[in-house]
């Protein structure tokens, strides 16, 4: 318990340097960048390589076109994961954005961490419901459980740098990163937003 006198604890408490992760997670960026410059101009042919340019300058911005009642038209594990997981992200960036330590971050701590339990659970349920099984996004449930063990055990344990960095990493590659990865064209977010 904090008290008026005793400073709140901060990212650099958790062993968070936020200078430091934006600086690798743009130089990864600019590294895939440069990695795909390279292969685009080595390994494709002359035609090939005017292919990629030419679908790469006629690239557009999709335009915001929201149909959220898509999703009514899949089975309740996805629309249980996708109501769990915006839960799970509004919760989890205001707890980003506000003093840790507080009863505050506690409270909604215990409901980012429900949200993403739940969030974990339905997308187990989803390989059930449809015939595709498991795909590459069931890592991230994988990532998802082992990272919340660590952390609830970590503030149990009175570490707060283990709880602080597991959630963070958390946020980042199972809400951030997966959620990435569910917006690409023709998949179910990216209709629901974007139309098409």
């Amino acid at each position: 318990m904090t008290t008026p006198h005793q400073p709140l604890p901060t990212f650099r408490d958790a062993g968070i340097n936020l200078k430091s992760t934006l600086f690798w997670f743009l130089a990864t960026i600019a590294i895939t960048a440069a990695i795909t410059a390279i292969y685009v101009l080595t390994a494709l042919s002359a035609t090939q390589q005017q292919r990629f340019f030419d679908r790469l300058s006629n690239l557009q911005l999709p335009a915001f076109r929201p149909n959220f009642g898509l999703i009514l038209d899949y089975p309740l594990s996805v629309q249980l994961h996708v109501f769990t997981i915006a839960i799970a992200f509004f919760s989890g960036l205001i707890i980003l954005l506000s003093p840790k330590g507080t009863s505050f971050h506690r409270t909604l701590g215990w409901v980012f961490v429900l949200a993403m339990i739940t969030t974990a659970g339905a997308s187990i349920m989803m390989i059930r419901d449809f015939t595709t099984g498991f795909n590459f996004l069931h890592i991230f449930t994988v990532v998802t459980v082992v990272s919340l063990y660590l952390a609830l055990t970590g503030i149990k344990a009175g570490n707060v740098q283990r709880h602080g960095s597991s959630m963070f990493w958390l946020f980042v590659g199972g809400i951030l990163i997966a959620g990435a990865f569910t917006f690409a064209p023709g998949r179910l977010m990216w209709r629901m937003f974007f139309g098409g």
